[in-house]
């Protein structure tokens, strides 16, 4: 039979803290992780008024009239759009949603969507 000392249980007990510690580490990286790339998933993609009028196949003039007038064509909302400094951005989540909800009313159809207009 091992005998164990008095230094070997203290040892003992400190390692089994450490590792205590280290697996709550772990989790707390994990969970960091995770956080991140969520984040990222939520990260949004701007586009330029030349990208979003591809993105929408309409031309850059008609998105420019939008954010004049606040309209496209017959009283249709202009998509959402902010702006940095001088810059105009399109974010995609709003291009999306405004050619859902909005293209169909404006006559606009194709641009990126039209693979799924197909489908």
């Amino acid at each position: 039979m091992q005998v164990i000392t008095t230094d070997a249980l203290e040892l003992m007990v400190q390692f089994n803290a450490t590792i205590k510690i280290l697996i709550e580490e772990i989790k707390n990286l994990q969970a960091l992780v995770a956080e991140m790339k969520a984040a990222t998933s939520r990260k949004k993609a701007l586009f330029s008024p030349k990208e979003a009028a591809v993105y929408l196949n309409v031309s850059e003039a008609t998105l420019a009239r939008g954010r004049s007038e606040g309209v496209i064509g017959d009283r249709t909302p202009t998509p959402e759009y902010i702006k940095i400094g001088d810059s105009v951005k399109y974010p995609e989540e709003d291009l999306i949603r405004w050619y859902k909800e909005e293209a169909p009313r404006f006559g606009g159809r194709g641009g990126i969507f039209a693979r799924e207009d197909t489908a």
